[in-house]
């Protein structure tokens, strides 16, 4: 006579195992894109201040320095992120100022642009 153990067949196991597999797979990728956000809006929020703080210099010396015409760049470390940024002025006074995560060709992580006051 044959015994009835309680248990788990073989076939029970890796089907259990293969679900497993694919929530943890879907977990881990929904971990990475949250951390890829995360990160964007870090880098997004320290470009804006960038961006700000060189206006603010460009007003603090009251337009003395290269007040139309030009364009120049430079590159900054906030928080830890290395930004590069470009600025670009018609002879009209108006302008572009744009921060970059690269030097050359890097994903545009915010753009000023105005016109003389």
């Amino acid at each position: 006579m044959m015994s009835s153990r309680g248990g788990f067949t073989l076939l029970e196991t890796l089907v259990a195992l293969a679900i497993v597999a694919v929530g943890l797979t879907a977990g881990i990728r929904a971990a990475s894109v949250s951390v890829e956000s995360a990160w964007r809006i870090r880098a997004g929020t320290y470009a804006l201040w960038t961006a700000q703080n060189i206006l603010a210099e460009r007003r603090a010396l009251d337009g003395a320095e290269n007040s139309s015409g030009y364009d120049t760049s430079g590159e900054v470390s906030m928080g830890g992120i290395k930004l590069y940024w470009r600025e670009t002025v018609a002879d009209d006074g108006s302008g572009t100022l744009e921060v970059f995560d690269k030097p050359e060709g890097g994903l545009m992580l915010t753009s000023l642009r105005g016109a003389a006051q």
